[in-house]
C-alpha cells in the first residue's frame, strides 16, 4: 500500500535471533508503546525502486495516512505514482476504493487487526507498510519476519527528531530502523534492502498515540457517482456487447 503494490511478505526463518541488547530493548520499547495505545494515527512517505517497461530504473513514491483503533479498526488513504485508493475496516467488513476509477469493492471480514490485516494483504494483495505495528505484539511480528541479527549503529537526526539507528538482517533482506531516542521509541524511518538490490525507504511522521477516532473514521460512505466493482464490470460487459 505504501506504493500501491502487491504484497510480498518475506518467508519466516527458523534461524536463531541474534539481536544485541540495545537493539532488542529498543524494539521492545517501540512495541510496548504502540501495542499499549488504544489506537494511533501516522503518516508514511515511501520511496520504492521500480522499473519502466523498457527496463529504465525509476523511483516510485507514495504517501499514506493511516488510522488504527484496537481491537478491530483500521483506515488508510494512499496516494502514489501507481494508484490512489482508500481502505476501511470496521470489524464487520473491508472496503477498498480506487479513487481514479471511482469504483469500490466491499467484502465481509471480521476479527482482530492481526487477522484482518493478514487477510487484506494475503487475499487482496494490498501491502500495508505498517503491518507489524498493527499486530498485538509488534516486537514478535518483526522477529517472526526473520530478524536474525541486529546491532546499534549510532544516534542521528531524522528531520529534527533525535533517533537511534539500528541495522538488522534476515534471510530475505537487510533492514534498518531509526527509532525516536525517547522512552516511546517510535519508528521514524525504515529502510529495506532486498537481495535483488531493490530498496524501499519509509519515513514516518505525525505520530499520535491518543487520537480521537470515532466509528465514523472507519465507516465507508460512497462518494457521489461511485459504483461497486461488480456494477462497473457488468456495465463494461454490456458496452462490449453493444459494440459488437
Amino acid at each position: 500500500a505504501g506504493c500501491a503494490g502487491t504484497a510480498a511478505t518475506p518467508p519466516a526463518t527458523s534461524a536463531p535471533h541474534q539481536l544485541d541488547q540495545a537493539t532488542d530493548a529498543a524494539l521492545r520499547r517501540m512495541s510496548s508503546s504502540i501495542a499499549g495505545a488504544p489506537g494511533f494515527t501516522v503518516r508514511v512517505h515511501t520511496l520504492r525502486d521500480g522499473r519502466m517497461a523498457d527496463g529504465q530504473p525509476i523511483t516510485l513514491s507514495a504517501s499514506s495516512a493511516i488510522a488504527a483503533r484496537r481491537p478491530d479498526r483500521v483506515a488508510a488513504t494512499v496516494g502514489s505514482d501507481v494508484a490512489n485508493f482508500s481502505l476501511w475496516y470496521d470489524g464487520r467488513g473491508v472496503t477498498v476504493m480506487n479513487h481514479g476509477a471511482n469504483v469500490y469493492a466491499t467484502t465481509p471480514l471480521s476479527g482482530a487487526l492481526d487477522h484482518a490485516v493478514a487477510w487484506i494483504e494475503d487475499r487482496m494483495g494490498i501491502e500495508l507498510p505498517v503491518r507489524p505495528l498493527l499486530m498485538a505484539d509488534p516486537h514478535a511480528a518483526m522477529l517472526a519476519a526473520g530478524a536474525t541479527s541486529g546491532r546499534f549503529v549510532g544516534r542521528t537526526l531524522v528531520g529534527n527528531t533525535p533517533t537511534d539507528h539500528f541495522a538488522l538482517r534476515n534471510a530475505s533482506f537487510d533492514w534498518e530502523v531509526w527509532l525516536e531516542a525517547t522512552d516511546r521509541a517510535l519508528p521514524r524511518r525504515v529502510v529495506l534492502r532486498y537481495r535483488d538490490g531493490t530498496r524501499v525507504t519509509m519515513e514516518f511522521d505525525q505520530w499520535n498515540l491518543n487520537p480521537r477516532l470515532p466509528d465514523g473514521v472507519f465507516a465507508f460512505r460512497p462518494p457521489r457517482g461511485a459504483v461497486p466493482a461488480q456494477v462497473q464490470l457488468m456495465q463494461e460487459r454490456r458496452g462490449m456487447e453493444v459494440s459488437r
